[in-house]
């Protein structure tokens, strides 16, 4: 599955310095599209309004109904790389929250944040094989694994 995508972040230095970017597979190409899928709040793409996912809208908020919040952000990331990642097909997302605990040893405080494990498959259309993403996100305060 090699292929000439390039690999982000892109690395232009290695342009000026005459060298070429990096370049990766489709998997890769693909999951480092639907991990910028998720980390993108919508309005944020100045070209594209809508793209990226609702997790966003929500981050910081009080949730009145944990399983209508996490319904919501299933249904919009489904929709957001369907309507963005065109190389895919048959997108099913699955989502479990997680509350962590992380000690911040300099303040000597608990931050407990939520743990958002996607499960994400699809088929490519170039070959009608399966791909599975499993990227993670944290937030409230947000970090990506």
């Amino acid at each position: 599955m090699s292929a000439p995508f390039l690999r982000l972040p892109l690395n232009c230095e290695r342009v000026i310095e005459g060298d070429n970017l990096e370049q990766c597979s489709l998997k890769d190409s693909i999951e480092n599209h639907v991990k910028l899928i998720l980390i993108t709040k919508f309005g944020e793409n100045r070209f594209n309004l809508s793209y990226g996912c609702e997790v966003w809208e929500f981050d910081f908020q009080r949730i009145a109904s944990f399983n209508a919040w996490r319904d919501k952000i299933v249904v919009s990331v489904k929709e957001s790389i369907k309507s963005n990642e065109k190389r895919l097909y048959e997108v099913m997302v699955k989502l479990v929250v997680e509350d962590e605990e992380a000690i911040n040893s300099s303040k000597k405080t608990v931050v407990v944040r939520k743990r958002l494990r996607f499960d994400i498959t699809a088929k490519l259309k170039l070959t009608g094989s399966s791909i599975n993403i499993s990227p993670t996100l944290y937030i409230s305060p947000f970090s990506v694994d």
